[in-house]
């Protein structure tokens, strides 16, 4: 299960299921090199690759699972098979972005990339930056990818326990190159947005950086969690889309989660570009995304609060706003990219903004694979295609 081995031109890693990101890197960068996964280290590799899996590098290599070329499947009928391009393509396609319907993976194989220079780090903003912060989350979106080698986080967190003084922004930064100080991140280091913090960026390797980002993991664990995410074109709708969606969340916020024990509440914004969506393949790609849709922001809500007593009002509010402002994009022409499987909550249908087509294929392909369900009713957790 947690099996890690090169080829032996180095091409391609082999990565068993049981492995986190770290482990992954970690493997890795003896060699000089890494592959496409998860920012943050501890991330299990399984997850993040059936739900597609952003990443720093996305604006070059699009989603993570684009650089699986193989799956090796357990299928509920204990047949062993290999799923890649070219033999089993349809369950290929399936596992790039569908979940975990189909098959047991017991390995991905994926390519791997020579780490090179590396610059990354973060910045931090306080509450007097907020337009910059929404006027920067807009301009990535839009011209992000004019280098492919920077790669952006961007967060907004409500901490109420902090005072007046409630709202703070960071910025995860990355960039895949020898330049300290490159062009395409400026306005996250002082052009726009100016860091309470000295220098954002340093010289690190992919491992040292997705393990940096541990940070705050430690004194949430124990917190119960929610996310959803909505996508928000960056053309139509412009800043005036991105400020409608962060004004909206933290004033619903503040008016009705006050009284919830130990609450924090965020947007993170991952800026999608054309580049991104043309390494996946454009519309021939299981989520149906087309380079013509691009730009567009995934803005993820994210909730941590302590007591089980308030779940129903954290839960309650969670699908609430988000109903209601998925409903005000729709309507204003506003809303683009679909849902990203991996930070979605469980009563948001993300196969079925795919499309029509795509979704009626994955059906297909479950039928073909497992007939008789195995994986949709006794495989806890997930979205499961059969359900949408």
């Amino acid at each position: 299960m947690k099996v890690l081995s090169l080829s032996e031109d180095r091409s391609v890693v082999t990565i068993g299921p049981g492995n986190d990101w770290d482990a992954v890197y970690s493997f890795l960068q003896p060699y000089d090199l890494t592959t496409v996964g998860a920012r943050l280290g501890l991330v299990g590799v399984s997850g993040h690759l059936l739900g597609g899996g952003m990443t720093y590098l996305s604006n070059e290599h699009g989603f993570s699972s684009t650089s699986v070329v193989e799956y090796e499947c357990v299928l509920a009928n204990g047949t062993i098979i290999s799923a890649t391009s070219t033999s089993h393509p349809d369950l290929h396609w399936s596992l790039r972005s569908g979940g975990n319907s189909f098959a047991l993976i017991t390995a991905f194989h994926m390519r791997t990339l020579p780490t090179g220079p590396i610059y990354a780090g973060f910045g931090t903003y306080d509450s007097s930056q907020t337009a910059n912060w929404i006027t920067t989350v807009h301009s990535q979106a839009l011209y992000g990818d004019a280098d492919t080698a920077g790669g952006v986080e961007a967060t907004a967190t409500w901490n109420p326990s902090a005072g007046p003084d409630d709202l703070s922004y960071t910025s995860y930064l990355f960039y895949h190159g020898d330049e300290a100080q490159p062009a395409i991140l400026a306005n996250w280091t002082g052009a726009l947005l100016t860091p309470t913090n000295p220098q954002p960026l340093n010289r690190t390797t992919v491992a040292a950086f997705s393990r940096s980002l541990y940070g705050g993991v430690p004194q949430n664990l124990g917190a119960r969690t929610r996310f959803a995410v909505l996508g928000v074109s960056a053309t139509r709708g412009g800043e005036a889309a991105v400020a409608a969606v962060h004004d909206g969340f933290f004033d619903a916020a503040r008016a009705q989660l006050a009284g919830v024990r130990g609450v924090m509440a965020g947007l993170v914004a991952l800026p999608v570009g054309k580049r991104f969506v043309e390494a996946n393949g454009g519309a021939q790609h299981v989520t149906g995304a087309e380079a013509g849709q691009a730009p567009w922001i995934w803005i993820i809500q994210t909730y941590t609060w302590s007591d089980a007593a308030d779940d129903a009002v954290v839960e309650g509010f969670a699908e609430r706003w988000a109903g209601e402002m998925g409903a005000r994009l729709e309507a204003e022409g506003w809303a683009e990219g679909g849902l990203y499987l991996n930070d979605a909550e469980r009563w948001q249908n993300v196969f079925a903004s795919y499309g029509e087509g795509n979704l009626r294929k994955l059906k297909e392909v479950r039928e073909e694979y497992d007939p008789e369900m195995v994986f949709t009713r006794l495989m806890p957790g997930g979205w499961k295609v059969a359900d949408a």
